[in-house]
């Protein structure tokens, strides 16, 4: 069993019981991205309300992520966590991450216990009329080394970020290797940067006096939008993918032994789903 730890979903989702009842999979972590859809699209993304209620309909299982929208008062944060909110995600910040305006909104996110994902590194095109105003439409702000602030003046705030933050995949190493409370996810394909920069940095040792490897703080994610049948026939593959990957490629390696695939698949998702 995997857990999914960076996810979306289809407005009117269906074929969602295959996904659950799958055996493959034990959580989804939903994260809602409904400002950055076309709100005419009926294949387009699943509002608030609906991530909430398939959260509902599938305790447990899938776990909803609310839009961090910094453009609101530092409230929103409180508001999303009485909605039923387990998390935060946070994506195309009209400044960057790490600016002490958005304190407010870190500091009430770790009093409750809420891990925010944020996306890192390359973004896909928008119009600034599908983004909106208020969102900025580059990857600048959203630096991995951007979250290293964040890091030490929360410590004790539970921060992902997506993506492994390509193309400053050198300032993710940095992230994973010296702060506790940083995390990273390997969603967004198969490509070769990917699976390269695994292969160089996996076997690194920490030195955040906390964990050992850089294993005990990647997680596995797929980025897919889950609700409709060929999405979740895209997932099945990514799952076998990643599982074949981390064993032959990683046999020759520290991080191909079975404890460790574990740890990226399932158990360090489900330490921060424990600890939320």
């Amino acid at each position: 069993m995997i857990i999914d730890a960076h996810v979306h979903l289809y407005h009117n989702p269906k074929d969602l019981d295959r996904i659950v009842n799958s055996g493959l999979i034990e959580q989804a972590w939903i994260m809602n991205t409904y400002y950055a859809c076309d709100k005419n699209d009926p294949d387009g993304c699943a509002s608030q309300e609906e991530i909430l209620e398939v959260a509902k309909e599938y305790k447990g299982f899938f776990i909803p992520f609310g839009f961090l929208d910094f453009r609101k008062n530092p409230d929103v944060v409180d508001e999303l966590h009485s909605k039923g909110f387990a998390g935060l995600k946070a994506i195309m910040p009209g400044k960057p991450y790490n600016d002490p305006s958005y304190f407010p909104y870190y500091q009430r996110a770790e009093k409750l216990r809420m891990p925010v994902l944020f996306h890192t590194g390359v973004i896909g095109r928008l119009t600034r009329k599908e983004a909106g105003e208020g969102l900025s439409l580059g990857p600048t702000n959203m630096r991995p080394t951007m979250l290293n602030a964040i890091a030490m003046e929360f410590p004790k705030l539970t921060i992902i970020g997506g993506h492994l933050g390509w193309p400053w995949v050198e300032e993710t190493k940095q992230n994973l290797g010296y702060y506790p409370n940083i995390y990273h996810d390997i969603s967004g394909g198969y490509g070769g940067y990917l699976l390269k920069w695994m292969i160089d940095n996996l076997d690194m040792r920490c030195h955040d006096g906390v964990h050992k490897y850089l294993t005990d703080k990647i997680l596995f994610a797929t980025d897919a939008r889950y609700g409709r049948e060929n999405a979740h026939n895209s997932v099945f593959r990514n799952i076998k993918f990643w599982e074949l990957f981390f064993e032959i490629a990683g046999g020759f390696h520290h991080w191909g032994e079975k404890q460790e695939i574990e740890k990226i698949m399932r158990s360090n998702a489900k330490r921060i789903t424990k600890n939320a």
